[in-house]
């Protein structure tokens, strides 16, 4: 159990709470001290003065600036370059226009196909499936929000004549050197209803998100963890130890082109949920990321796999309380006052600290699911970046850079050694 550690929230999932009190966390109150915890779980970004007062033993679940991915014409835009640049490495985003700027674009660009095919409009800054539709005639295109028109991946490899993504969880730990690990667990989220390219408005046909599924009355299990995919797919003669490489690269090569702008600061980790979807010839292509992926438990297999991921996630920062830094790095009495974590807080009323319940059912699985895990821990994250003691070396010339007039040139240079590693390994 761990022990003199205190948690803040401000608008989180209610499992995060769960999981923490259960290993003997206490949410950090006023009476508590100011700067007297070590974990701040907020579902939105902090201040900028946040991060600049962070301490040595407290972490915020977010860097700066890595929201930039989670925009889906952000997205678009970075992948589209580095695509540009780097050439076939990069091609595991479906063609994708930005509208309305690039409308007369897409127009010239569809009409120019000789298969029309399937695509796909998203808003930009909207989750959950939410205005997401499909379409095959340009004149269904209608939209009241800035969006991406997608290619569809009409080709998916269904699984018992369903549609499925994988929703993959990805911790960030430094930027400087990039540091990158993949939660070897995750979910396989199925669409409802048979997939069907002759019904394109049924949106359990097409859609995987749970936040859509969960209302087909119909419906049973709309959700597998990962180890009962990795069965389902070698049963069916195909390596998912093969698939996996493949995405852990597409992660990789994404999270890359974030090295030029997150600034170096100690303070955080952030949790990303890479949504990939497989086609028929077992290529992954990256759909989305998602910033503050979704930790709710509507299931069992909710339960199971997003508690085992909070207490890794806890396991992997190997966070310190305010006491046990203190001890063994003595603050220097002319810079440094060891009393201010004692201090009465005076901050403002809070926002609300959990945007989610869970029901006694689920809360006592995620408690004994906790319990077991403090004995017997599932150590499902595995170090992807860097792989290689030559990257190390490379990124460790970037963060010695930081700051200095050649930071970009060094940047760019490091950049390209990890790309070019990529294109030469198999």
């Amino acid at each position: 159990m761990d022990s003199e550690f205190y948690f803040k929230l401000e608008r989180a999932p209610a499992i995060v709470p769960l999981v923490l009190e259960s290993r003997g966390w206490t949410q950090h109150q006023e009476q508590h001290g100011v700067d007297n915890w070590s974990l701040f779980w907020k579902n939105g970004r902090p201040k900028p003065s946040e991060f600049a007062n962070g301490k040595p033993y407290q972490r915020y679940n977010h860097f700066p600036k890595t929201s930039v991915i989670c925009r889906k014409d952000s997205l678009c835009r970075i992948l589209r370059k580095m695509k540009a640049v780097h050439g076939g490495i990069y091609n595991f985003f479906p063609v994708t226009f930005m509208v309305p700027n690039e409308y007369t674009k897409f127009v010239n660009f569809f009409s120019e196909q000789k298969s029309k095919g399937i695509w796909i409009c998203k808003p930009n800054d909207m989750s959950r499936g939410r205005k997401i539709f499909v379409f095959k005639d340009i004149l269904e295109l209608v939209y009241d929000t800035p969006c991406i028109v997608q290619k569809y991946i009409s080709n998916p490899f269904l699984i018992e004549q369903r549609k499925w993504d994988m929703r993959v969880y990805v911790l960030i730990t430094d930027f400087h050197p990039l540091t990158v690990y993949i939660y070897k667990e995750g979910l396989a989220r199925f669409s409802s209803e048979n997939y069907d390219t002759s019904d394109l408005e049924n949106k359990f046909s097409h859609l995987t998100n749970a936040s859509i599924n969960k209302y087909n009355t119909e419906s049973g299990n709309n959700k597998w963890d990962f180890s009962s995919l990795e069965m389902y797919l070698e049963s069916q003669g195909i390596s998912y130890t093969t698939l996996w490489k493949r995405i852990q690269k597409i992660v990789v090569l994404t999270l890359v082109t974030l090295i030029p702008t997150v600034p170096q600061i100690d303070c955080c980790f952030e949790l990303l949920g890479f949504d990939i979807i497989i086609d028929e010839n077992i290529k992954p292509w990256i759909l989305e990321v998602n910033s503050s992926p979704a930790l709710g438990v509507e299931c069992f297999v909710d339960a199971k796999v997003k508690t085992a991921l909070v207490n890794d996630i806890i396991d992997v920062l190997k966070l310190q309380s305010p006491t046990e830094y203190w001890a063994a790095h003595p603050p220097k009495k002319t810079k440094l006052k060891q009393p201010e974590a004692l201090q009465p807080s005076r901050s403002s009323t809070p926002a609300p600290d959990r945007i989610s319940i869970i029901s006694d059912e689920y809360s006592d699985l995620v408690r004994e699911i906790t319990n077991k895990h403090l004995s017997s821990p599932s150590a499902n994250f595995e170090l992807v970046f860097p792989h290689k003691k030559q990257l190390v070396t490379e990124l460790n010339k970037l963060k010695k850079a930081a700051g200095s007039r050649d930071f970009n040139q060094v940047c760019q240079r490091v950049m390209n050694s990890v790309i070019n590693d990529f294109k030469t390994s198999k």
